[in-house]
């Protein structure tokens, strides 16, 4: 099977859902963009693990860099994680987020206490 891209059936029709992904030690500054260049597309969920729980009260961001202006970038998740000493996130937006081709979903974090972490998200083209 083809890891850059998953074929699922939801509701009955066929969506291609493309996981893109990244793994580290140090800060992050990952940037999800548009599966098929010049298409729209959503954001289905995005999953993060860390090595262990930070103790550095810092906040995780994912955000919505709007290619229009800054003035139209939105912060969908903003969290200090080390006040419930969180090791894993899924993000599942509670409604549809559809981007233009040019947007971007940005997940930042300084990781101070350098933990290990994997990122995934699941974006799919909007046709």
């Amino acid at each position: 099977m083809n890891n850059a891209k998953t074929n699922q059936m939801l509701n009955n029709e066929f969506v291609d859902v493309r996981p893109q992904k990244t793994t580290g030690a140090g800060a992050i500054s990952f940037e999800i963009v548009a599966p098929t260049p010049g298409k729209n597309w959503s954001l289905q969920r995005i999953e993060i693990h860390f090595s262990k729980a930070s103790t550095t009260s810092e906040n995780f961001v994912i955000a919505k860099d709007d290619v229009d202006n800054a003035v139209y970038d939105v912060k969908y998740y903003n969290n200090d994680i080390s006040t419930d000493s969180v090791v894993d996130i899924v993000y599942i937006p509670d409604k549809n987020i559809t981007l233009d081709a040019d947007d971007k979903i940005t997940i930042t974090y300084t990781n101070t206490d350098a933990a290990t972490y994997g990122i995934k998200a699941y974006v799919k083209p909007r046709y």
